[in-house]
């Protein structure tokens, strides 16, 4: 009788570990699926900024808008280049050496949406 209950219990936890990998898969493919929308969003907006810019006369404009396109495009390159825990693991090596360059940038974030 103790090894029937072992063994259900056994099935039990491999039923659960099954259905938390099916989790973690179907959450990376909608991460991956959304990072593949970013980088689309990103090299779009890219060429809609030096279009915007090539329309106007003012030569500053145009370069001002060819490097934020240019960081855009790279952005995206980066993003399309790496896995979501690629990028996780890249993130928190920079918290680990610059904690307070990361307290930085999430200050000026949270001023910056309010």
């Amino acid at each position: 009788m103790a090894n029937e209950e072992i063994e259900v219990q056994v099935e039990k936890v491999e039923d659960a570990a099954q259905t938390w990998r099916q989790m973690l898969e179907d959450v990376r493919a909608r991460t991956n699926e959304a990072k593949g929308s970013v980088v689309d969003q990103l090299l779009k907006f890219a060429e809609t900024i030096r279009e915007e810019a090539r329309a106007s006369d003012d030569e500053e404009a145009v370069e001002q808008a060819e490097r934020m396109a240019r960081s855009l495009e790279q952005t995206g390159l980066y993003l399309d280049a790496h896995t979501i825990e690629e990028i996780g693991e890249e993130i928190g090596a920079v918290v680990q050496r610059r904690p307070w360059l990361v307290v930085g940038v999430a200050f000026l974030s949270a001023l910056w949406s309010a």
